[in-house]
């Protein structure tokens, strides 16, 4: 037993309250709405390649992701989390928080006497608001667990170099941790140049520097030659089927062209360390006071002020030495620099960087997060000296991150709301669609999203159909055919691919869509008659022609849309009965509409736009009630969206489809005159 209290006493240290309070300040910053989020962007992806792969396959998806070693997580945390978003977002927190406690315990392993300053700088780190994906809980769960494996590694190092016994041990658990982070992605491989310099400060007891660097030498030995193992693995022999979108090629032009590209990469370094170490705060602080003085999201505010208080109050009972403070500070303010200078270098490698205008590159920062803490805790150190003054300036800072995290959050929320309304809307107006259909709209329909991460939502959205080669669905932005309507107009291949999802098709087998529920409109899945449809944008009003929605059957299958993934069937509102009745009127169930509308009318349904009473309209009509017909037509036409023409041709296409009548003659002819029909 005496070994294992030694090894304990190494790894644990005395502090069991700090990582409650580090708990605490997480879930102010990320746990108080994750049950309100859902999934984004290559969530979607890589949950339908395991679904529709297979686990044992993710090697070869991950292959043509280029991190062909990646793939074990989703084969062992997929079988545990399963498709439930809920899971995944907690997951999420907890690897955020894991994150928070690792650099907190890897720097009191090297910084001791100063725990306080440490515990201040992992606030910092905690809810350092310059990376803002956490939302996207399955794409980032890797480099989230890369972060964790990273402290831990580091942490065991510091602790290893000291350790009077089982110091081989720790230097096992931290060469194992650094081993098993580099089969997932080259993130971190900027700041693993940060190990010779924390070695050689936790190597303090050698008087001599040349003892100290050899031991330091010595200690790191290991960990370079795995590194450099892994580099030279990477850069000239790993294979892949594609073109590896990772290769350092700045690097190369680096050697080619220095002149050229080394004041290109010295751009990227100024404005990436600037916004990491400065302006991030300099904008959420500005926000912060527009919003206060609007009027806006005061209660994540007031959320973030409440975790602030908590974070002063905590850190004002810590003990603060200020013996060695000026060592400490000289060291933390080196150590956070280098570090916050290292973690972008596999970005800036392939020509990418935090601040760049393409979306979702702010993960090129993430590696540098806690360096950037632990810099700024110094500088606030070594400009303010009185501690009560110095923690409520450092946890104002906190303040304004835990808010800037919440309202991130409630973007991300409203995307999911957004995805969850489509896909429900679109299951009860299609509850099958033939495999081997694409659906397409005019523009981008969710934030935080993509066609290909849209396309993976869809095919879990319907059954699985064993293909070797296809995915079933598709979603994609008509606008990708500007310049070729012609062509798409006449059948011409559809093919898209991410990684080894692949879908061909003729452009006759899509489905035209409109969704913008914040104009107050349902889905609209649309058919020839849309074409004078005013609302939609010219583009889907040209190529309209061809949404084919003889795709669309009436069956459906138990299970789905599978209530783990997509939530439970929301409450029937207007648009139920408004995608129902469009069912029921492709398959000319008349009664059926009519009965939908009934029920709509009781529980004091209605549309906003006029185009979505046209199902009810003609049902009316097929079924002989020209004054509904007629009395709903002029509703319509009231409407948002004005759909005169629409309904003009609408009452010729009965006029064409039904029995002739007196009726139906008087009712044609009023319609021409209220409507001006030509």
């Amino acid at each position: 037993m005496h070994w294992r209290n030694a090894l304990s006493k190494q790894i644990t240290g005395k502090d069991f309250v700090t990582p409650l309070f580090l708990l605490v300040i997480c879930f102010f910053s990320f746990g108080l709405k994750l049950w309100q989020q859902g999934f984004y962007l290559d969530d979607w992806s890589a949950l339908a390649a395991a679904k529709l792969l297979g686990l044992p396959n993710m090697p070869y998806y991950y292959l043509h992701d280029n991190r062909p070693l990646s793939a074990w997580t989703y084969q062992l945390f997929v079988p545990l989390l399963g498709y439930r978003p809920i899971n995944w977002q907690i997951f999420a927190f907890l690897e955020r928080y894991l994150t928070t406690l690792g650099m907190w315990w890897a720097f009191c392993g090297l910084w001791p006497q100063h725990r306080q300053r440490v515990t201040c700088a992992a606030v910092l780190f905690a809810v350092y608001p310059v990376f803002l994906q956490t939302p996207t809980a399955v794409t980032f769960h890797q480099i989230m667990l890369q972060y964790v494996l990273y402290f831990v590694s580091l942490g065991a190092m510091i602790r290893a170099v000291n350790a009077k016994k089982f110091g081989w041990l720790l230097h096992l658990l931290a060469i194992g941790s650094l081993a098993t982070s580099l089969t997932l992605t080259e993130f971190y491989l900027g700041i693993e140049l940060l190990r010779p310099v924390v070695l050689w400060l936790a190597l303090s007891t050698y008087q001599g520097y040349k003892q100290r660097a050899i031991e330091t030498i010595k200690n790191w030995l290991p960990y370079a030659l795995l590194l450099g193992i892994y580099v030279v693995w990477r850069i000239y022999f790993m294979e892949v089927p594609i073109k590896d979108r990772n290769m350092p090629y700045m690097l190369y032009d680096l050697v080619r062209h220095f002149e050229t590209t080394f004041p290109q990469l010295v751009k990227m370094v100024i404005e990436d360390m600037t916004t990491i170490l400065f302006t991030t705060w300099q904008k959420n602080t500005a926000q912060l006071l527009r919003n206060i003085q609007q009027g806006v999201n005061l209660d994540e505010w007031l959320a973030a002020l409440a975790g602030g208080i908590v974070a002063i109050l905590y850190l004002l009972r810590q003990e603060h030495k200020t013996s060695s403070r000026r060592t400490w500070q000289i060291q933390a303010l080196a150590v956070g620099a280098i570090a916050a200078l290292l973690g972008p270098i596999p970005g800036w490698m392939i020509g990418r960087q935090s601040t760049s205008i393409a979306p979702y590159d702010d993960r090129f920062a993430l590696a540098s997060m806690f360096g950037a803490a632990i810099f700024i805790a110094a500088l606030f150190d070594i400009l303010i000296r009185p501690w009560v003054v110095k923690i409520v300036l450092l946890n104002l800072l906190a303040v304004v991150a835990i808010g800037s995290n919440l309202i991130n959050a409630n973007a991300y929320i409203g995307s999911w709301q957004k995805q969850r309304d489509f896909y429900w809307q679109l299951t009860w107006r299609a509850p099958y669609i033939q495999p081997l259909t694409a659906i397409w709209a005019a523009d981008e329909s969710f934030s935080y999203m993509g066609s290909w991460a849209t396309s993976g939502a869809i095919n879990l959205l319907y059954p699985k159909v064993e293909h070797p080669r296809y995915v079933m669905y598709w979603y994609f932005n008509i606008r990708d055919f500007d310049g070729r309507m012609d062509e798409f107009l006449n059948g011409t291949e559809i093919y898209y691919r991410h990684n080894t999802l692949e879908f061909d098709i003729p452009s006759t087998d899509t489905i035209g869509t409109y969704f913008e529920p914040q104009l107050g409109s349902c889905l609209w899945v649309m058919g020839a008659e849309h074409v004078n449809n005013m609302v939609i944008p010219e583009i889907s009003r040209t190529t309209v022609a061809v949404s084919n929605l003889s795709r669309i059957g009436e069956q459906t299958t138990p299970g789905y849309p599978p209530p783990e993934t997509f939530g439970q069937e929301p409450e029937h509102t207007w648009c139920f009965y408004y995608q129902k009745a469009e069912l029921a009127r492709q398959f000319s169930h008349w009664d059926k509409a009519i009965a939908l509308w009934e029920e709509a009318q009781q529980k004091g349904f209605s549309p906003a736009y006029g185009v979505e009473l046209l199902p009810f309209i003609e049902s009316f009509a097929q079924s002989g009630d020209w004054e509904k017909a007629k009395s709903l037509s002029l509703q319509a036409n009231s409407l948002a969206g004005s759909p005169q023409t629409m309904l003009c041709s609408l009452w010729q296409r009965i006029v064409q489809s039904t029995p002739p009548s007196p009726e139906r003659e008087t009712a044609f002819q009023a319609m021409r005159r209220e409507l001006s029909c030509p």
